[in-house]
């Protein structure tokens, strides 16, 4: 059944989105990736596909980075940006790279200067959400029904999100063994998977192109 996790503490947030000063016609017209940093509190994920493993997942908090793609984001409380910065963005062979500007990209009497301000947003955006040292406040189970608010140790939670005497499980008792099939996601793999995404639709012809290991 599906359910539901509710992270009311601040989650570090990572978005990504591309710039570019024409209208491109092939990822190579893309200039650079705008990255903004931050927090975001009172969040809530939806996990539809649910076998058992994606649940334990994350009674016992064992994301990698970010939030895998079996979780959707439901909602989002407030959402604090309070670091931003421009990367470059170079394609050296079938490789796409995001790199620091140098001093002369950044230099404006320079003929390498890159004029960030003047590019435009394209393409989808990518937002992450750190879940790896950050616990939920409460799941919701059989999110479509009954909607039962538990804490990470099983109890049912009242109106007022106070534990109650009724446990549902005990993750002490729950087999890892039994509920290890679910999968993770670092910071890297989501950029690659948003890259890829970006270039399904956007650039087919060019979905030979992949994210470089080494890149920002």
């Amino acid at each position: 059944m599906p359910f539901e996790v509710y992270y009311g503490d601040e989650l570090p947030i990572t978005s990504l989105q591309f710039k570019s000063d024409v209208t491109p016609e092939l990822f190579g017209d893309i200039k650079a990736v705008h990255l903004e940093q931050g927090d975001a509190s009172g969040v809530t994920f939806r996990c539809l596909n649910n076998s058992g493993s994606e649940l334990f997942c994350c009674i016992m908090n064992d994301h990698d980075e970010v939030d895998p793609d079996w979780l959707k984001l439901k909602g989002d409380g407030d959402i604090n940006f309070n670091y931003s910065s421009n990367l470059i963005v170079k394609i050296e062979g079938d490789e796409i790279k995001f790199s620091e500007p140098s001093d002369d990209e950044l230099d404006e009497d320079s003929e390498e200067y890159v004029d960030f301000d003047l590019m435009d947003y394209c393409c989808d955006a990518m937002m992450a959400y750190h879940l790896a040292d950050c616990s939920p406040s409460y799941l919701i189970l059989d999110a479509d029904e009954s909607r039962i608010k538990v804490n990470l140790d099983g109890f049912v939670l009242n109106e007022d999100d106070i534990p109650t005497d009724e446990q549902l499980f005990n993750p002490e008792d729950l087999d890892e063994e039994e509920y290890s099939d679910y999968s993770r996601l670092d910071l890297w793999e989501a950029k690659w998977d948003w890259v890829n995404d970006v270039l399904t639709s956007n650039f087919p012809k060019e979905k030979h192109l992949k994210l470089s290991l080494d890149t920002e």
